[in-house]
């Protein structure tokens, strides 16, 4: 929804769309930006990457870019913020995951101790898959790397140089 072009709006609707106290509001991260490109071209990049990589999958994204000259180290960064609730057309937000019952060889419900249905967490988006993280740093560095080229530096750069 356009309203959510407002930061302010945006994040405190994702706030009242919650209904516990310690719920994650979103994910963050960090992302380092060649200096061998303008900031126009940073920007291209980073756009393009959070198209490709998060809102063609359903997120919303707020993203902040800091220049050298924000920065005391001189470090050209971006910050990228996604909502962990998926929303629809109307703008109206859902569920991220739902319950679901853990059922017998019959198709019977399985009980705990308690003699309460035992359920398990699903999913809904596959926005907390594990291997996103690795995925997404990945396309990032090749997606940079293009950019590194295209701009005729001789730098490139490479996902798995972060230590784990």
């Amino acid at each position: 929804p356009k309203e959510f072009n407002d930061r302010s709006t945006l994040w405190n609707k994702v706030e009242m769309a919650e209904k516990n106290s310690n719920a994650q509001l979103a994910r963050q991260f960090i992302i380092g930006l060649p200096k061998e490109l303008s900031l126009s071209e940073n920007k291209n990049l980073v756009e393009r990457y959070i198209k490709e990589n998060l809102t063609s999958q359903g997120m919303i994204v707020d993203y902040a870019i800091h220049d050298e000259s924000q920065d005391k180290n001189g470090n050209i960064h971006c910050h990228i913020m996604t909502i962990m609730r998926p929303i629809n057309e109307k703008g109206e937000f859902l569920a991220k995951s739902k319950k679901e019952y853990i059922l017998d060889e019959k198709g019977e419900k399985v009980l705990n101790k308690n003699g309460k249905p035992k359920t398990r967490k699903v999913e809904l988006t596959t926005w907390n898959d594990t291997g996103n993280v690795e995925k997404w740093r990945e396309n990032f560095s090749d997606l940079c790397n293009k950019y590194l080229e295209r701009a005729g530096a001789e730098k490139r750069v490479d996902h798995r140089s972060f230590k784990r």
